[in-house]
Order: structure tokens, then sequence, then C-alpha cells
């Protein structure tokens, strides 16, 4: 059965940003697993960590890979946090898989470790990979599963809409890595099903 589409918005200037619906977010995938692994991988690692596209852009190599293998916690420094809010984010065994995939394919592709030490690189391994670029995927992505009023930071809202609904404000907060709870809760959105709910635990 198809997700009614939430009703709220979070705006910003000029972009609408809003949490997807889990159906939107597997057809953006969908879409992006054909652009590539890469594509791919990043849009998943947003979602599943609430990771900033700066944040991921910045994304350390060995934060990522230790002694060979994938971590299960990415650890996100002062340095590479905005804000310099860092934070210890685990990984679910999925997204730990997509990032092995990630790394084998970019090892395989001969080029190795990049000089500086960024998990995702450009193609010649000189640099980290564009913010530009990243946007840019999850736009094309989500205007081919003909979704509109989000951007690459609607995966942020969609990480933090999914975590609200099992944990608390101030792990939340941590998890967004926010110095304020005022800036984590403008990342919860509440909706009818969750008012019942709550009537319905209060009362029962």
């Amino acid at each position: 059965m198809t997700e009614t589409r939430p009703k709220y918005t979070v705006t910003k200037g000029v972009h609408t940003r809003r949490a997807l619906t889990s159906d939107e977010l597997s057809n953006v995938l969908a879409q992006a697993s054909r652009l590539g692994t890469t594509p791919y991988t990043v849009i998943l690692l947003a979602a599943r960590t609430g990771l900033r596209v700066s944040e991921i852009s910045n994304l350390k190599q060995s934060a990522v890979v230790v002694a060979g293998h994938i971590v299960e916690t990415i650890t996100i420094d002062a340095e590479t946090a905005k804000g310099g809010q860092g934070r210890n984010i685990p990984l679910d065994q999925l997204m730990r898989e997509q990032l092995r995939e990630c790394n084998r394919k970019w090892l395989v592709g001969g080029l190795g470790e990049n000089a500086n030490d960024r998990f995702f690189s450009n193609r010649t391994g000189s640099g980290p990979l564009n913010e530009r670029n990243m946007q840019r995927w999850y736009k094309a992505c989500a205007e081919k599963a003909g979704i509109t009023g989000t951007t690459f930071h609607s995966l942020r809202h969609t990480f933090a809409n999914q975590l609200r609904r099992v944990t608390d404000l101030p792990t939340l907060q941590y998890l967004l890595g926010h110095k304020h709870l005022s800036s984590t809760q403008v990342y919860t959105h509440p909706d009818s099903e969750d008012a019942s709910k709550a009537i319905a635990r209060a009362f029962s």
C-alpha cells in the first residue's frame, strides 16, 4: 500500500525541506542504484546516519575503515562536524555492507586511499567528493522518482523523523550534532497518527 505524503514542510529561504516517506526514500534509492555504487552509498548514508552533505564530503577514510574492516560506529570528529559538534553514530548492518562494497570497488579500481584521507573521493582520488555532485545526484534521483519539494538535506530530516519515533529528543540532538535542543525540534515532524498513538498510550 502506498503511503500518503506528509503535509508538513520545513522552509528555509526558498528551499522546502521535509522528511521523505518510506516509499519516497525507496524510490530515490532505486534511482540512485542506477547511477552507481557511490551515489547510492552517499544517499543511503545520509538517510541512515543523518550526516550533512559537508560531513559526508569530509568523512575520513580512517573513520570508516580500520584494519581493513568497516567500523561499527562512525566517529565524526569536531573538525569534520559542522559547528564542532563531534559525535559517534552506530551503523546498521545494511549500511556497513554498503560501505564495504563501496570501499571494495574503489580499491579494485586501483586508486587506493586518496591522499586527503577521504572515504568518498573525486574520480582521480586527488581530493574529496564535491558537495555539489552529491546534491545533483539527489536532485536527479528525486526528479526521476517524481518527488518534489525536497533537497539532499531532506535525507537528514528523514533520518531525524524516523529516529524521533523510537528515541528521546536529547539522543536525537546528539545524533544530529546540534548544540541546542531547539535546533533538533525543527527536525521533528509529528502528525495525526503520532497524536493518536500518544493518546492511546496515555489512557490505555
